[in-house]
């Protein structure tokens, strides 16, 4: 139900219980892709955390679920953590 993207992590998730990764480590090209596709998704100006370094939001997808998001600047990167709510 968490999914963490960090810069020089896999993707990270957990479920059931588990702490799960996926994937090779990511690049900050790979985040800064997949917080502007969730940005994208969520409807929401990417121009806020640019300006703030960081953002929380929530947002759903219609037959899937409800997230919440934190994103944030690590390391000079873009991370996110998002919460599933099924």
């Amino acid at each position: 139900s968490d999914i963490f993207i960090v810069a020089g992590k896999a993707l990270c998730f957990t479920q059931n219980g588990q702490f799960n990764t996926h994937g090779q480590p990511l690049l900050p090209s790979d985040t800064e892709q997949m917080l502007k596709e969730i940005y994208g998704l969520a409807n929401r100006d990417i121009r806020i955390f640019l300006a703030d370094r960081d953002d929380d939001f929530s947002f759903s997808i219609a037959g899937v679920g409800r997230f919440r998001v934190n994103s944030y600047m690590q390391r000079g990167s873009m991370a996110a953590g998002l919460r599933g709510i099924f």
